[in-house]
């Protein structure tokens, strides 16, 4: 590498929440840090992505293949466009020419450390799941560390040397982000229940959300962050309900995580129970608040991943599990007003959360890479 690469960084990671705001926060953290390191960041182009980095000139677009299981015949078109994305991934490489990579996971990385490993590239994995998924396990044997969302026990198949469990990528440093004061629009004191499915929204548990409305809404507050599929249908169902029920129910296709407009922050803050889906970082970014959650794993999700996550907090007492197949109003109502009712209980499970993920994730990664960047510079 030339002298002008000393201080290229190369993020890549993207297509959902779980690996676009952890990358946001490796970004944040190392232009902090560091005004003068050249950070750059590769994603999928996806509409989250978008709202992080399209005013950042630093931020490029690789479109790739993302083989799918037991589709052999659409996997034939997946592996011509996994072909031009690495032909993609190496032209960004050649212009970028960046001194180390940090790889979050997720199809959209794999052109990059399958040029990284060629040619030398030094690079850091983080793995956010119990599981790891494909492109991780890829990328871990030639990766100089890998840091974990769990604990170093649930990754046998790599060397132990190379893990170091660190959890969450969450951006701690922000106490009180300004819309921790965001006014939900509830006209009452009732508890509050935040309802998440991801970034990208959940139908399963939106639907079984709307027909437990009738039951929730004159005991508890909800805000209920739908994804765009779901949203039409909540204006509809909100809409319908009777005037004195809609100033409790909160809807909003996507609560905005960034910076002053940090809506996502406020919600977990007010909250005193989450309802979500299973997400590496949804879960940490929940237990490190110190809230009380009931888990509805998505049940397709590589390596049934999700469900994993769940079952080694539920071990820890952290959480409630309630499955996607199972899932229906009446347990949906009974599982929440059971917690409700053992406040002793509820006390407990978000203390057993809070104890289990490390808190400093982002600074620890954020210091590895700059301190390997002064280690070259000194050669």
């Amino acid at each position: 590498m030339k002298k002008n690469s000393q201080n290229k960084i190369l993020l890549v990671g993207g297509g959902t929440g779980g690996h676009v705001v952890p990358v946001y926060n490796i970004y944040q953290f190392l232009k902090k840090a560091d005004p003068k390191l050249k950070v750059y960041i590769v994603g999928s182009g996806s509409a989250i992505e978008k709202q992080f980095f399209a005013d950042s000139p630093n931020y490029f677009i690789l479109k790739t293949g993302k083989f799918q299981r037991y589709l052999i015949v659409e996997n034939i078109w997946q592996l011509a466009l996994f072909i031009y994305g690495l032909v993609q991934a190496l032209i960004l490489l050649a212009k970028i020419r960046p001194k180390i990579i940090f790889a979050k996971g997720g199809f959209v990385s794999l052109p990059i450390i399958f040029w990284a490993r060629i040619l030398r590239i030094p690079y850091f994995v983080h793995e956010s799941d119990a599981v790891m998924g494909r492109a991780n396990k890829f990328a871990a044997s030639g990766a100089k560390k890998v840091f974990t969302g769990f604990p170093a026990e649930n990754y046998k198949s790599i060397e132990k040397k190379k893990l170091e469990f660190v959890g969450q990528i969450i951006d701690g440093e922000v106490e009180e982000p300004k819309s921790i004061k965001f006014d939900f629009g509830f006209a009452n004191h009732n508890p509050v229940i935040f309802i998440t499915g991801g970034s990208l929204g959940a139908l399963n548990i939106n639907r079984n959300i709307f027909l437990a409305l009738p039951e929730l809404l004159p005991k508890y507050n909800l805000v209920h962050q739908t994804g765009a599929k779901g949203f039409p249908e909540a204006i509809e169902v909100r809409a319908k309900l009777l005037e004195s029920m809609k100033r409790s129910y909160f809807i909003a296709d996507f609560l905005p995580a960034i910076d002053s407009d940090d809506k996502k922050s406020a919600a977990i803050q007010k909250a005193d129970l989450i309802v979500a889906r299973a997400g590496a970082t949804t879960i940490a970014e929940i237990a490190l608040a110190g809230k009380p959650m009931i888990l509805i794993p998505y049940p397709y999700a590589s390596g049934d991943h999700q469900a994993r996550n769940a079952e080694i907090l539920k071990r820890k007492k952290a959480c409630d599990i309630i499955t996607d197949r199972e899932l229906n109003p009446d347990l949906l109502v009974r599982t929440m007003n059971k917690l409700f009712e053992d406040k002793s209980n509820m006390k407990e499970m978000a203390k057993s959360a809070k104890n289990f993920f490390p808190e400093n994730a982002l600074k620890v990664i954020g210091e590895e890479i700059i301190n390997f960047l002064l280690e070259k510079r000194n050669q």
